[in-house]
């Protein structure tokens, strides 16, 4: 086989690759090409392709060549780094702060990449220290800004809220089902509501007994604001990370939240006891359920995007997956 021919039959074969595994648009794979903003490859992406590779060439690529691939965005990123040192991110142009974001997501990547092919090599320790500065120069800074916490408030959450509104509505909506059934099942009848969550038949009979028990907690004062704060920062945290699970932790206890409120409110409703009970939920219910439904939201999200990748991550052979990146599901 010719020099040319194999070359041919290479490019070849991962050009089928980006199609198959990665979803590219076969029209869009041409010479000139950039992964990112031709291919619309991010930075994971980079390393999965490069773990593609070297599964199906057996071969891996050599420190220094790695070295003169991507060592023109690093000496550009470094030369950003130094302007930003002297007048910090405001002395940056629009565009050379696109490029920096750019850039040091670039640098986390390749970083990833030296720490599992070159953990002995100089390029390794370069990148650590290129990208903590990196970090330094991005969070720092903006850290040290006395109005970045009104921007986060008034653009950056706005905007991200906007951008992920359909994951949040669906996790809303997985709270509001089960809690809209149970609500009626337990309205109709209080008890048959209780046997839809086995250990709340105690608070049924709070309800029946007109105790509003959520004042002892108002009598502890910063006791009970500490135990209702710290219960609801781990059911948000918990939805959120479920989304590792495929989502399923996350639906499993937005559905179960729903399903208790849902009980509760209907039993109180029927009970003659739904004043005293909203009254209590209105006062930090409002706030509390909004963080769970977008902590939700988000681990669908995450969910979500581990399943899109699964069936490419399912292709690796075991053996081919490097120690620092293998996953369960392959």
């Amino acid at each position: 086989m010719t020099a040319v021919k194999e070359k041919e039959e290479i490019i070849a074969k991962i050009n089928e690759f980006l199609v198959e595994e990665f979803e590219v648009e076969p029209d869009k794979i041409q010479p000139e090409a950039n992964l990112k903003e031709t291919l619309n490859l991010d930075s994971l992406d980079y390393v999965d392709l490069v773990v593609v590779i070297e599964s199906n060439f057996g071969f891996k690529v050599k420190g220094e060549d790695f070295i003169n691939i991507k060592k023109a965005g690093w000496e550009r990123l470094t030369a950003i780094l130094d302007r930003s040192q002297l007048g910090g991110l405001a002395a940056l142009s629009a565009e050379e702060l696109s490029e920096l974001g750019r850039l040091y997501r670039g640098a986390t990547s390749d970083l990833a990449v030296a720490r599992r092919d070159f953990a002995g090599h100089r390029v390794a320790d370069y990148l650590n220290g290129l990208v903590a500065r990196a970090h330094a120069a991005v969070y720092g800074s903006r850290a040290a800004q006395r109005r970045s916490i009104i921007d986060f408030y008034a653009r950056t959450f706005p905007r991200t809220f906007r951008a992920t509104w359909a994951y949040t509505l669906a996790a809303f909506l997985m709270f509001l089902l089960p809690a809209l059934a149970s609500f009626y099942v337990a309205y109709r009848d209080p008890a048959a509501g209780a046997a839809l969550m086995p250990g709340i038949e105690d608070r049924i009979q709070d309800i029946r007994d007109k105790r509003e028990w959520w004042k002892e907690l108002n009598d502890g004062n910063a006791a009970g604001a500490s135990m209702i704060m710290t219960n609801n920062i781990q059911v948000a945290i918990m939805a959120f990370a479920g989304g590792t699970l495929l989502g399923v932790f996350t639906l499993y206890l937005l559905a179960q939240n729903g399903l208790m409120l849902g009980i509760v409110a209907g039993a109180a409703q029927s009970l003659g006891f739904a004043t005293n009970l909203w009254g209590f939920v209105a006062a930090h219910g409002v706030i509390e359920l909004s963080v769970i439904f977008i902590a939700g939201g988000a681990g669908l999200q995450l969910g979500w995007s581990v399943i899109r990748r699964a069936p490419r991550l399912r292709r690796f052979p075991q053996r081919h997956c490097p120690k620092r990146r293998c996953h369960p599901w392959t």
